[in-house]
């Protein structure tokens, strides 16, 4: 009711309830005329309530808010429906935060900046959890008659949100965190699970596979991550309190159908996958429930032991050991947060060694070294010119100021460019940057000349090109035409 923005419609479904619900949302419904109760004769779960409520919704735009949570900023809605308008979007997606006794917790689901993507070009889409992170266009959904699975209240949004993002290309999101999500033990996903309750999230799990199934990238990752990490480690710390070995093996069954839709060859190549998940997975595909037995209830490891959670319960509540334990922890994340971008920049840019260049004409001062480390950070701009006489000038001019050197090689040019330039390189502001170089080799064209020239010719394009870039002195280079200026 404290939303900035007025102009909107409350929907609340009471799906029968039997407490004081009831009293207190007539008490707000008599002061505001924008709620509409919406009720249920009998308990009918969440995925029809919400498809009660959106059945009579009749505004431009749709939002979920769960009944225990709430939105952390009055401007939320305001927000929302300026940004799905501007952009047109038939979904947008924003953020929110775990919220445990009166604290905020760490991210939902992870920051995405985007505008107007799909989940065929933007694999940072493949996430389909938490239905009340996302605004929807209603005129997208009643198109697409994207409705939730009655019948099924574990795992509900994964089943309806891999639909809908599966069918739109326009979808945006927003780095903001705009929602609360209260963290408490008489929750479902934090209560003892039943068997009924394991295979149910399970058949949920299977539509949500048979969902993306046109997409194989994002149906790998999807089952990836359920045999990596969802199954040993949430699933296992419940069946082994929840279930007797017969129902596990019940629910190992049901779970094989899905698994065996993951490419034994492509799970093997999976880059996060261990030797233990792979394991895991062949399992699966063997039927050897026991050995599936085995490696989910030696799981331990992996869940933090009861007395540490109570250990951590106490330092939470002492100020002094509070404080250093979240120092401690802050030092910890920035260490692995240091060596995991290490591990990554040394991945993707892996050290070249130097290498030596020695050309075939047997000319040794045009043979030269390309350096694989310690060159000044900076930006070196570099210009092939031959006969450019007209545009020099003014190309010069436009990124002097741009680059931190300008290394320019002649090509045997017969007009008055090198003139201009050693004109220019008397003035002060381009004596430091300037740099001219002479290559007075014929040089081969693109395409069959160049194609027929040995490459460690200088009369190669190849060989050339390396040998402009031996001279420039910084990391970075741009490849610079002596006939182009900035325009601004």
């Amino acid at each position: 009711m404290n939303q900035t923005l007025s102009d909107i419609e409350v929907i609340v479904v009471n799906d029968a309830s039997n407490d004081s619900s009831v009293k207190h949302i007539e008490r707000f419904q008599n002061s505001d005329s924008r709620i509409k109760v919406l009720n249920h004769s009998v308990n009918k779960g969440l995925a029809a309530s919400r498809n009660t409520g959106v059945s009579e919704a009749t505004g431009e735009y749709i939002i979920h808010l769960d009944s225990d949570d709430f939105w952390v900023d009055i401007n939320t809605l305001f927000n929302l429906y300026q940004t799905a308008s501007l952009e047109g979007c038939e979904i947008l997606r924003f953020n929110g935060y775990m919220y445990r006794q009166d604290d905020f917790e760490k991210p939902i689901i992870p920051e995405l900046n985007l505008i107007n993507g799909s989940m065929l070009n933007d694999e940072r889409l493949w996430n389909y959890r938490s239905v009340f992170l996302y605004f929807f266009k209603k005129a997208f959904l009643l198109e697409n008659n994207l409705n939730f699975k009655e019948g099924i209240n574990l795992g509900e949004d994964g089943v309806f949100l891999s639909k809908a993002i599966s069918l739109s290309n326009n979808i945006s999101s927003v780095k903001e965190y705009y929602y609360g999500y209260r963290i408490h033990d008489v929750s479902m996903m934090q209560r003892k699970w039943s068997i009924d309750n394991f295979l149910e999230e399970e058949r949920a799990s299977q539509i949500i596979a048979e969902n993306i199934s046109h997409n194989s990238m994002a149906l790998r990752h999807y089952l990836g991550y359920r045999i990596k990490s969802y199954w040993p480690v949430k699933l296992g710390e419940k069946l082994k309190s929840s279930c007797t070995q017969e129902e596990r093996v019940r629910l190992y069954k049901e779970a094989r159908k899905n698994f065996s839709r993951l490419n034994t060859k492509l799970a093997g190549k999976h880059p996060l996958f261990s030797r233990k998940d792979k394991y895991l997975h062949q399992c699966f595909l063997d039927e050897n429930y026991e050995a599936i037995d085995v490696l989910i209830m030696t799981s331990e490891h992996l869940n933090i032991p009861f007395n540490l959670k109570r250990l951590r319960k106490f330092i939470k509540h002492h100020v002094f050991l509070n404080t250093w334990y979240r120092t401690l922890k802050t030092l910890r994340k920035s260490t692995a947060c240091f060596f995991n971008l290490t591990t990554i920049y040394k991945y993707l840019y892996p050290r070249v060694p130097s290498k030596s260049f020695n050309n075939i004409e047997n000319l040794n001062e045009y043979d030269f070294t390309l350096l694989s480390d310690n060159k000044d950070k900076g930006i070196s701009a570099m210009l092939r010119v031959k006969n450019e006489q007209r545009y020099i000038k003014r190309c010069i001019e436009s990124i002097i100021d741009l680059f931190d050197e300008i290394v320019i090689i002649d090509n045997n040019s017969q007009d008055e460019t090198l003139t201009i330039i050693n004109n220019m390189t008397k003035l002060e502001k381009y004596t430091t940057k300037l740099k001219i170089y002479s290559y007075p080799h014929e040089i081969a064209r693109c395409g069959e000349q160049h194609a027929s020239v040995d490459s460690n010719s200088v009369h190669s394009l190849a060989y050339y090109y390396n040998w402009c870039l031996s001279h420039c002195r910084y990391s970075m280079v741009c490849k610079w035409d002596a006939d182009m200026i900035v325009a601004t």
